[in-house]
């Protein structure tokens, strides 16, 4: 494995990735989530103008996301951390906003990371039951049977996870040459397979809006669409109890009771698999807006601090200005982004299509903001020690080290 390594203030420890840059890679490209939520986000797209839209929705997207990844180069290659956004929220708010907006960040991404691995589990059951009845298709599931399928694959991905984190590295580099090589046969075969053509008219220019909404609107939800390819982005940091959902298992090398929660998570929210089906696709969206929307924190912090704590030490640096125009800009599209995958795919609007997803995530985030002026604005210290996967500290003095270094500096003062 590379390890992607950088020395601190005061030459203290280094950090280490477990995965590959060939991992990183193809995950890119094969992440489960992406399999998870292609289909809803390709639906919506061909619903909301058809190939057309879908096509040139994701050329747009792409171009965006570059801009995105730009800016987030940038910050990276000034303050490279495993804790990612929680410090670039942090260090660029200064001493005005680096506190509630590296809780604001921390916070969103935090209860989007507990929410995602139902989502998955959800996204994933059906595959099962969906096995089960080409066996036996005079069999036709209960929605309490649903729910006991969704919590076998719930103890089956936990118990995993306590036993084969120690393995990630090489699972994760042979699962994604696998998955990899599964996605270019799909390709292949469809491209080979398909008749008759489609005329490039059809692809490139004719739009087709069964939706409801004007045309322009139609293609905004299109462009959505695409963002829904584009998931996982998990973190945990700037949340209530860190210091013991942070505890890590050094022997299973977990974070054990951050797994554990999760596992009760995601029991209760399996229980939604009794429920409407809705209730479902708003815990799938809740989870890709919390996402969208816990990195704005960071270029606000950015925006109102003038720049003034990029510094010029990292080794990709644009022009002052255009980093700050390319930080509006940020900010900007992931608030639109954030619009757009809150609107129902049709109108008119009704209980039915409605996507409540916007209310689940605008009662989170207004939460978060409520616990940060109860509790987080006296008790939120971004510099005390903060154990992030097991592999970098926080310190007191706002350094950074290693699980190991802390445990030698421990054992030589004793």
């Amino acid at each position: 494995m590379v390890e992607i390594q950088h020395a601190c203030a005061h030459d203290q420890g280094q950090v280490k990735q477990k995965f590959n840059t060939l991992t990183l890679s193809l995950f890119s490209i094969v992440l489960p989530s992406v399999w998870s939520f292609a289909a809803t986000g390709l639906v919506i797209g061909i619903y909301a103008g058809g190939m057309t839209v879908l096509i040139w929705g994701a050329l747009l997207v792409g171009i965006v996301l570059s801009l995105l990844v730009t800016s987030f180069a940038e910050f990276g290659s000034t303050y490279p951390s495993v804790a990612g956004c929680l410090v670039l929220a942090t260090k660029f708010g200064g001493p005005e906003y680096g506190r509630i907006c590296g809780f604001m960040t921390g916070g969103i991404h935090a209860l989007a990371s507990f929410i995602t691995p139902a989502c998955l589990i959800a996204a994933h059951s059906p595959f099962i039951t969906a096995m089960a009845m080409v066996m036996h298709p005079e069999w036709q599931p209960t929605k309490w049977q649903s729910f006991l399928i969704c919590q076998v694959v719930n103890i089956v991905t936990i118990f995993i996870c306590f036993n084969g984190s120690r393995f990630l590295g090489l699972m994760a580099t042979a699962g994604a040459f696998v998955l990899f090589a599964l996605f270019f046969t799909c390709i292949g075969v469809i491209v080979g397979c398909v008749d008759p053509i489609a005329p490039s008219e059809a692809v490139w220019s004719k739009i087709q809006n069964i939706t409801g909404w004007p045309n322009g609107f139609a293609f905004l939800i299109g462009v959505s669409a695409a963002l829904r390819l584009i998931y996982g982005f998990t973190r945990t940091g700037a949340f209530p109890l860190s210091g013991w959902l942070s505890e890590y298992d050094m022997k299973l090398q977990i974070p054990r009771n951050i797994l554990w929660c999760i596992f009760g998570l995601n029991v209760v929210l399996g229980c939604l698999e009794l429920g409407s089906s809705s209730a479902v696709v708003t815990l799938v969206g809740t989870a890709i807006v919390l996402f969208t929307i816990g990195h704005l924190p960071i270029f606000i912090g950015y925006i109102l601090t003038g720049e003034r704590y990029l510094g010029s030490k990292g080794w990709f640096n644009l022009l002052r200005s255009l980093s700050l125009g390319l930080a509006w800009f940020n900010a900007v599209s992931i608030i639109m982004q954030s619009v757009l995958l809150c609107l129902p795919p049709s109108n008119p609007i009704t209980a039915e299509n409605m996507n409540w997803a916007s209310a689940v995530a605008g009662t989170l985030v207004i939460f978060l903001l409520c616990s940060y002026w109860m509790y987080g604005k006296s008790t939120y210290q971004p510099s005390d020690d903060l154990i992030i996967c097991g592999e970098e500290i926080v310190g007191e003095d706002g350094l950074e080290s290693t699980l190991a270094d802390k445990e030698s500096k421990e054992k030589a003062a004793t």
